[in-house]
This record gives C-alpha cells, sequence and structure tokens, in this order.
C-alpha cells in the first residue's frame, strides 16, 4: 500500500511516514489484542515489531541528514549503528529459534523410525 501511494523514488519521506504509520497501527493492534494463546509468541512478535518500528525511524532520520544541517555525525552514526542492530538482533534471534525447530523436528522423526524399526 506504501508503495503504490507514495514511490519510494518519488517521495521517500511520504513513503517512510507511510510505513511508520502502517508498523505502528500492527504494534497498536498487536498489543491490545494479544493474538496468540502462547504468551512466548506474543512476546517475540512484539519484540519484531518494536524493532521494526524503531528501525523505520532510524531510516527516517538517516533519510534526513542530506536535507538537514543540524545533523552530524554525533547524531547519524548511533543511530547508523542502532539501524544495524536493530536488523540483525532480531534477525538472529528468529533464525535460531526456527533452527532449534527444525532440528528439534528431525529428532523426533528419527526417533519416530528407530521405535518403529524396533517394533
Amino acid at each position: 500500500m506504501a508503495a503504490s501511494l507514495f514511490p519510494m523514488s518519488y517521495s521517500p519521506m511520504l513513503f517512510l511516514t507511510c510505513v511508520l504509520v502502517i508498523m505502528g497501527t500492527s504494534l497498536t493492534c498487536h498489543t491490545l489484542m494479544w493474538p496468540y494463546d502462547s504468551p512466548f509468541l506474543n512476546t517475540l512478535e512484539f519484540g519484531t515489531l518494536v524493532s521494526s518500528t524503531a528501525a523505520v525511524l532510524a531510516t527516517m532520520l538517516l533519510s534526513l541528514e542530506p536535507t538537514t544541517w543540524c545533523l552530524d555525525c554525533s547524531i547519524t552514526c548511533p543511530v547508523l549503528l542502532l539501524l544495524v542492530i536493530l536488523l540483525v538482533v532480531p534477525f538472529a534471534v528468529l533464525m535460531v529459534l526456527f533452527l532449534r525447530e527444525a532440528l528439534r523436528k528431525v529428532q523426533n522423526l528419527n526417533l519416530d523410525e528407530g521405535n518403529a524399526d524396533a517394533q
């Protein structure tokens, strides 16, 4: 929706603002509803939404640098570091959880095959 209303090449700040509104709405709705039965899944999605929203805010701040004279390296360097952390950490956590679940399924499959062979 954001890409069709405000193309990135035409108006990057309007695009990022629209993405921020979408992310903020998703975060608010998720926080109000807690859609999953599992508290772990609710917390995981909440953390991912918070990280994504903060990453969009950091991207907006970094996009302002060429147009605003008051932003210097003392602001943009920590924001860039925060943006990298916000993008890498949730990805790493989700990959660890995915690999742990895949390993658990493979182990259960091997145990089931072993039990079938024993009978």
